[in-house]
């Protein structure tokens, strides 16, 4: 039970690490998107050229969400078996 009680602390941090990474991602691409005015409508589109990274960036983005599920996962998997999830003192 002591294992499981560690382990269920540990993804919870893990899972805490990677939920604040990705918020701070979240906000350097809001910071780097580019403003709007009043002649953004009538500007042609720049092309996006592709670049060979963009495979794996389509596999690191769910990486933070994918990591959040499976800590809420074991946290269920916890409280369906009637493991307590405080340690006893």
């Amino acid at each position: 039970m002591d294992r499981l009680t560690v382990e269920n602390r540990q993804l919870a941090e893990t899972s805490a690490v990677w939920q604040e990474r990705a918020r701070v991602l979240e906000e350097r691409l809001a910071l780097s998107a580019p403003s709007e005015s009043p002649v953004a409508g009538q500007q042609a589109p720049q092309p996006v050229e592709p670049t060979a990274d963009t495979r794996m960036t389509r596999l690191r983005a769910p990486a933070p969400w994918v990591l959040a599920v499976l800590a809420i996962a074991a946290l269920a998997v916890l409280l369906v078996a009637g493991i307590p999830l405080t340690m006893p003192r």
